[in-house]
């Protein structure tokens, strides 16, 4: 057993560890406690003098802490940057130089000005969220204009939504779904979204293959619904096969079964008329004679994160009375940004000005480049032995959307540096109070201008200058 005498090296460095009280006299500590709690102070400061008494604690030699720095200095200036960061919301603005319009880490689609001004003037005071009782009535004659539905509701999520529609219409009955489209999305397994529902799931079909026969041979008494699911965040190529929302619906009509239709992005417009790949539009699918749609207002809607249900007004009043609508519902919040950005599809004309998802889905690499250039030069000259930088092709690719990247060329600033590591780079880029995102690949930092505005290239300029420097 080691004698007391070979661990009296401790004893002398945890003497010199300084006392909370005396940190708290700093200056430097003082001045923070104006701008930070001093709740949030005070656990720093124990948090870095904890963190050097264990590492003493844990020493079998003097060797193993003698080099430890354990100045008064070093503790002020180690706490003063744990509070600073304590103190910092971890929820804030954050550049995505990803080129994922829809990253769901990031918040998915930005919201158009109309949504933002509408969120700051219903958060500052009251509001009519309820004053008719039904919250859902700030949206119930947009949603029929815009879709052709006769009625719809708002709840917080897709995957709220889906399961508000099949507890309501299927509970304790069957759902036939093709197995290729047994999805999972947000987190969220579509087969356990369904057997919370209540609902028994009855899948059909091959995973790539799915035929019209295949769910007429399941169509059996106790069948409660037909559910579609387009595949949003994945691709099926090749030898494969699909029913058309319009076949299944005349067989719901035939065996008087509702057929639901979620189309998950949320697209309200005929995106091919604009130059952009195919999604379902909600009003083609109840065109095509679905009886209930769902689908996600975050996403290419470009709304606040929602699940929007419309259809038949037989099946909406049935979900308004669920016990399970209130739960799922939405607030104050979200049903204002959701109203503007419903508003904003009223004019067919500025929509893709308007909706910040579709404007940088449609983004050329002409107007990317044209963003890149200026920087690219000016960073070249400041970076100078610190990075090499270029201008390269590349390809988006893009969550949520089932088009294949090669449909978003994309232009590309390769950023490699000679003093970091480009994943140390990048760990830097996003722990800055507004962080910054981009890709790796190899040893090359890779910033896809899709997703960045004009106002935040010098943002970028300043973050990269300042994260390329040896430390």
């Amino acid at each position: 057993m080691p004698s007391k005498a070979g661990h009296d090296f401790k004893g002398k460095y945890l003497r010199q560890l300084p006392g909370v009280g005396k940190l708290m006299e700093h200056p430097d500590l003082a001045r923070l406690s104006e701008t930070c709690p001093r709740v949030l102070l005070v656990e720093a400061i124990n948090e870095v003098v904890d963190a050097h008494k264990r590492r003493i604690l844990g020493a079998e030699s003097e060797e193993q802490i003698k080099d430890m720095d354990i100045s008064f200095q070093h503790f002020v200036e180690e706490a003063c940057a744990l509070a600073a960061e304590n103190a910092r919301m971890s929820l804030r603005r954050a550049i995505n130089a990803t080129g994922d319009v829809l990253s769901r880490s990031l918040g998915s689609a930005p919201l158009n000005e109309a949504a933002q001004k509408a969120l700051r003037d219903v958060a500052g005071g009251y509001s009519t969220l309820a004053v008719d009782a039904d919250r859902d009535s700030h949206v119930r004659d947009l949603l029929p204009v815009l879709t052709g539905a006769k009625d719809g509701l708002v709840l917080n999520n897709n995957s709220g939504a889906v399961l508000l529609v099949l507890n309501t219409i299927a509970c304790g009955k069957e759902v036939i779904v093709s197995r290729g489209q047994l999805i999972e999305s947000d987190g969220f397994r579509l087969p356990d979204v369904i057997e919370k529902s209540g609902a028994n799931m009855v899948s059909v079909g091959a995973t790539n293959k799915t035929r019209l026969s295949d769910y007429h041979n399941a169509v059996g008494e106790n069948t409660g619904a037909i559910l579609r699911i387009h595949k949003s965040n994945y691709r099926i190529a090749g030898f494969s096969q699909e029913v058309p929302i319009q076949e299944l619906a005349e067989l719901g009509k035939e065996h008087n079964i509702p057929v639901v239709d979620d189309i998950g992005g949320g697209c309200l417009v005929d995106l091919t008329q604009r130059g952009l790949p195919e999604e379902p539009p909600a009003f083609l699918s109840i065109r095509n004679g679905a009886d209930i749609v769902c689908f996600s207002g975050n996403k290419l809607l470009s709304g606040p994160q929602a699940g929007i249900v419309i259809g038949d007004t037989k099946y909406i009043s049935m979900m308004r009375e669920n016990p399970l609508y209130r739960i799922l519902r939405t607030g104050k919040l979200v049903m204002a940004a959701l109203e503007a950005t419903l508003r904003s599809y009223l004019d067919t004309d500025k929509i893709m000005e308007a909706n910040p998802a579709l404007r940088f889905l449609s983004r050329s690499p002409q107007e990317m480049e044209n963003l890149l250039h200026p920087l690219v030069d000016l960073l070249m000259e400041r970076l100078s032995g610190m990075a090499i930088i270029e201008i390269e092709n590349g390809y988006s690719n893009i969550e949520f959307v089932s088009a294949a990247p090669e449909k978003f060329p994309t232009k590309l600033m390769s950023v490699k540096p000679t003093e970091v590591s480009a994943y140390t780079l990048l760990k830097r880029l996003q722990s800055r109070t507004v962080p910054v995102f981009a890709n790796i690949q190899g040893d090359c930092l890779l910033l896809d201008f899709r997703t960045v505005i004009q106002n935040e290239v010098d943002e970028i300029a300043v973050a990269l200058v300042e994260c390329c420097q040896p430390q």
